[in-house]
């Protein structure tokens, strides 16, 4: 389960210019758990279809993004399709996660590590906070 706290709530009223201006500052931070998450590994077999379903929290601005390059000849999965599904969230409250579903092919035999990130994309810098996923892929 994805949880966001608030850990934080400053409230200031600053008095300018016969203006009252509040001042509101909350410092979230986000916390992953992969209890829905897929296993640790999978052993497939050749021009098998297969997804990862992830949690993630949008409303705070968090994403998982594919870490692994796929796009070299030496790779043994293809990147098919990233969907989403919020059906859990049918009163559109704020701050539920959504479900992420990668989708994926084989398309060589081999093994490789196929390593996720959730993180704030607009952030350039890696974050060691982030959340990592890493599942090693079988193809045989």
């Amino acid at each position: 389960m994805i949880r966001i706290q608030i850990i934080q709530l400053n409230i200031r009223y600053i008095k300018r210019n016969q203006r009252l201006i509040i001042l509101l500052g909350i410092v979230l931070t986000h916390e992953v758990s992969n209890d829905y998450s897929e296993p640790s590994s999978l052993n497939l077999k050749l021009h098998d279809t297969f997804t990862i379903k992830l949690l993630e929290f949008q409303s705070a601005g968090y994403s998982w993004e594919i870490r692994t390059p796929l796009e070299n000849d030496e790779s043994i999965i293809k990147f098919v399709d990233k969907t989403y599904n919020d059906e859990d969230n049918k009163d559109n409250k704020v701050g539920q996660p959504v479900i992420v579903t990668f989708q994926f092919n084989t398309i060589n035999k081999g093994t490789m590590d196929l390593e996720f990130v959730h993180r704030r994309p607009w952030i350039k810098k890696d974050d060691p906070n982030d959340t990592r996923k890493i599942i090693n892929i079988s193809v045989d």
